[in-house]
């Protein structure tokens, strides 16, 4: 149950940090609050997704389905989703042109693909 206790002490942390933000810190320190603010959101989107795998995977399918639920899986999931978010929160709270990064990140992607093959 290591998985559950940590994905709590992280949700613990997220907290006490979106009240900080929102109650005036942004008007001392506007960048640094930004960058708070998504630290603190992929913190806790991390231990909230971590927790839900951990509940599914482990507790569902393991013991009542007697099925398997790879680490690897686990793995893969989390890493998607904590990408997909930080894209959506670079948006949304520091203005980024996240199209513009998707279609360089694709492109060094597909030329390093190109130069192994």
């Amino acid at each position: 149950m290591k998985p559950i206790g940590s994905g709590f002490h992280l949700i613990v942390i997220f907290i006490p940090v979106q009240p900080f933000l929102h109650l005036g810190a942004a008007e001392y320190h506007p960048r640094i609050s930004r960058q708070l603010d998504i630290f603190s959101w992929l913190v806790s989107t991390y231990a909230a997704l971590r927790l839900g795998l951990c509940i599914y995977g482990d507790l569902f399918v393991v013991r009542w389905k007697r099925g398997s639920f790879p680490a690897e899986f686990k793995n893969i999931i989390t890493a998607l989703v904590i990408v997909v978010v930080a894209l959506i929160l670079l948006k949304a709270i520091m203005d980024v042109n996240v199209t513009s990064l998707i279609a360089t990140s694709s492109t060094l992607l597909f030329g390093m693909n190109a130069s192994l093959c």
